[in-house]
C-alpha cells in the first residue's frame, strides 16, 4: 500500500498520516486487514435521514433545516397577517389592539389640534415639538430660496379662505 513505516521498540509506526478510506468508499480486503492489524475500528453504523413521512405527506430533508430566526420570522408574519385581517374587518384581537389604540390617539390628537380643545397629553406633545430643533434643509447651512415661495403660498391660501368665507357664510346668515 506504499505506506512509510518504521519500527520503534518492537512496534510498527506510520511516519505520515495516510488516508486509507474516504467517506462513501467501499472497504477492500487489504484495507480491512491493515486496519485489523493496527487495531483500528473506524466504522460506525447509523441511519441517514433522507425524507420525513407525516400523515401521508413526504417532506424533503431540507425541511428540517430551519433555524430559530426562521421560526421567529414566520411567527411575526403570521401575527402581522392576523392584525391586518382584524383591522380590515373591524374585529378586535390582541394583535390589532396596539394599532387600534394608536389610531384612536391620532384621531383625538387631530380633533384637539383642529378645534383648539386643550388636552394635557396634546399640550405635552406640542411643547416637545416646539422645543425641538428646527429641521435643516440639507443645504449645508446655506439659506434656502424656498422661503419666499412658502410665504406666497400662505398668502394665496388666506385669500382663498376669505373668498370661501364670503361665498359660504354671507349667503346663509
Amino acid at each position: 500500500m506504499n505506506i512509510q513505516t518504521k519500527i520503534t521498540k518492537g512496534q510498527v509506526e506510520i511516519i505520515n498520516d495516510v488516508p486509507l478510506i474516504k467517506k462513501g468508499d467501499k472497504v477492500g480486503a487489504s484495507e480491512a486487514n491493515l486496519l485489523k492489524r493496527l487495531d483500528i475500528m473506524p466504522f460506525s453504523y447509523g441511519l441517514t435521514i433522507e425524507a420525513v413521512y407525516d400523515n401521508g405527506s413526504i417532506y424533503d430533508l431540507s425541511m428540517l433545516d430551519i433555524t430559530e430566526e426562521d421560526i421567529i420570522s414566520k411567527f411575526r408574519n403570521a401575527v402581522r397577517n392576523v392584525a391586518c385581517i382584524s383591522l380590515a374587518t373591524g374585529y378586535p384581537t390582541i394583535a390589532s389592539l396596539p394599532h387600534s389604540i394608536i389610531r384612536g390617539y391620532k384621531n383625538v390628537l387631530a380633533i384637539s389640534l383642529g378645534t383648539d380643545y386643550k388636552i394635557p397629553q396634546v399640550e405635552k406633545l406640542l411643547n416637545a415639538a416646539a422645543s425641538a430643533p428646527a429641521p435643516t434643509g440639507g443645504s449645508g447651512g446655506k439659506p434656502e430660496k424656498a422661503a419666499p415661495a412658502a410665504k406666497e403660498e400662505k398668502k394665496e391660501e388666506k385669500k382663498e379662505e376669505q373668498e370661501d368665507e364670503d361665498m359660504g357664510f354671507g349667503l346663509f346668515d
